[in-house]
């Protein structure tokens, strides 16, 4: 794995977590055109994301009132915000997923004819 690469990680994170600044988000995005590993690193970070939050929907709020009282408020909020904007991070996904899922098959497309 490149230092790029691992600096990417840690765009990977923030951009699931919402926190990640535009000039990082644009440096992300133009990096996963060219790196399949970080789009596969990033297409496994929000589909974990949003398997945690469906999970979490299943759960009876009984039991989810009886974990959480036993985590300190302050730890629940913080862990309730990051699902929430993991989950709300997964709608770009699919966006940046389309774009280069087209811009793929347009590139297939223009190399049959060279």
């Amino acid at each position: 794995m490149s230092d790029r690469c691992r600096l990417m990680e840690d765009y990977i994170i923030q951009y699931a977590n919402k926190t990640i600044e535009d000039q990082n988000k644009i440096k992300l995005i133009n990096h996963l055109k060219y790196c399949p590993q970080c789009r596969e690193e990033l297409s496994i970070t929000l589909k974990l994301a949003e398997i945690v939050s469906d999970e979490m929907k299943d759960v009876p709020q009984e039991v989810l009132d009886s974990i959480f009282a036993k985590i300190p408020e302050s730890k629940v909020k913080e862990n309730i915000i990051i699902i929430s904007q993991i989950k709300s991070a997964l709608e770009p996904l699919e966006i940046v997923t389309q774009i280069l899922s087209t811009a793929k098959k347009s590139v297939n497309l223009a190399f049959q004819f060279i």
